[in-house]
Formats: C-alpha cells, sequence, structure tokens
C-alpha cells in the first residue's frame, strides 16, 4: 500500500510538472484564472488528474490538463477551448476527446473522455482547488 501510495505522489507531481511547462505555450498576457483536480474513471482506466483554465489577451478562454493512471507510468495530456460553461478539447499524446461541464458557481467541473486508439473511456470529476 505504501508503494502505491508513493508512485501515486510521484505521478500527481510529474503531471503538475508538465502541466506547468505545457503552459508555457500559451499567448504572452495569458492569465490562469482556475486550477481543478480530482479523479476520472472509465474502461480499464482510473486515477487522478488535474486542470488549469486561462484567460487569454483575445478574451477568450483555453484549458490545460492531465490525467495519471494509479495503474500505469502514463499520463495522458490534454488541452482545448473554454465556451461559456462548456470544455471541448483533445488529448495532446493520444487519439481522443475530452469534454465538460464548469458547474454554476465554478467550484466543480466534470465531463467525459474518450480514447479512441486505446478503446477507453470515461468520465472525470474536478474541485477548485
Amino acid at each position: 500500500m505504501k508503494k502505491c501510495s508513493i508512485y501515486f505522489i510521484i505521478v500527481v507531481l510529474l503531471a503538475v510538472f508538465l502541466t506547468a511547462c505545457a503552459a508555457s505555450n500559451l499567448p504572452k498576457g495569458s492569465n490562469k484564472i482556475a486550477s481543478y483536480s480530482g479523479t476520472f474513471a472509465g474502461t480499464q482506466t482510473s486515477g487522478s488528474g488535474m486542470l488549469d483554465i486561462f484567460e487569454l489577451p483575445d478574451g477568450s478562454k483555453k484549458f490545460k490538463g492531465s490525467f495519471g493512471g494509479l495503474s500505469t507510468d502514463t499520463v495522458l495530456f490534454f488541452e482545448g477551448a473554454v465556451a461559456g460553461k462548456q470544455l471541448d478539447g483533445k488529448f495532446d499524446n493520444a487519439t481522443g476527446t475530452v469534454s465538460g461541464t464548469i458547474s454554476d458557481g465554478d467550484h466543480n467541473i466534470g465531463g467525459t473522455y474518450d480514447l479512441k486508439n486505446l478503446n477507453r473511456n470515461g468520465t472525470w470529476e474536478f474541485t477548485k482547488n
């Protein structure tokens, strides 16, 4: 059990670091306006994840996030656009989509993912940090 906990912490820290690095390709003047973290689960996949929402200089919003599995060392990154309360995006390092809805009050985000090339899909639920 202790080994699993240490592994989980390493995966989460790696996801945080890599998501921060990925944020560097946003346009200059972009601001992070919210951070969320939580869990995902589905067919043959489960673990923890995180998501950041950014406001770009033109007023539009973009999100970037990651899923880290508990039974594998793979971290999947995704990004996309925010339109109102809707999120629609794609995975960076896998073929698939991620979508979600921001709750009233902006405290939670929940949605679905579909990893087409891995034939896996499921749901995710994140809470504002």
